[in-house]
């Protein structure tokens, strides 16, 4: 498996709880070893959990205080944020595009921000 993801563990936490304070709830996918999973942030907390299929109905809702518990936990569902984050086959925000550029993530998010008075739909 290659090193497919571009973005940082850092910038999609600090993603997501900007878009939490903005009063939104942002959903995120990604793929992983052929499943996909979604993270849904709340002003209270986050959902994490494999997403539904026909093999597969019964998915537990895992439920934590913030984006950084889930991250820093270790093996929910058989997933280390730390050590699998590198080899997630996609990560994409149902709510807007995210940047791609590395290196100016921080930068164009921000400006983006500022420019459009929120975050960018």
């Amino acid at each position: 498996m290659s090193l497919v993801n571009p973005h940082s563990m850092d910038f999609i936490a600090t993603l997501i709880e900007l878009l939490v304070k903005k009063g939104r709830e942002p959903e995120f996918e990604f793929l992983f070893r052929g499943k996909t999973y979604v993270i849904v942030a709340y002003q209270d907390g986050i959902h994490f959990q494999e997403c539904w299929s026909e093999g597969n109905p019964n998915t537990l809702i895992h439920s934590l205080e913030s984006i950084w518990v889930l991250f820093r936990n270790r093996e929910i569902e058989g997933i280390d944020f730390q050590r699998d984050w590198p080899y997630f086959e996609t990560f994409d925000c149902l709510d807007f595009a995210i940047p791609v550029e590395e290196s100016d993530e921080q930068k164009i998010l921000f400006r983006e921000l500022n420019e459009h008075g929120g975050i960018p739909v």
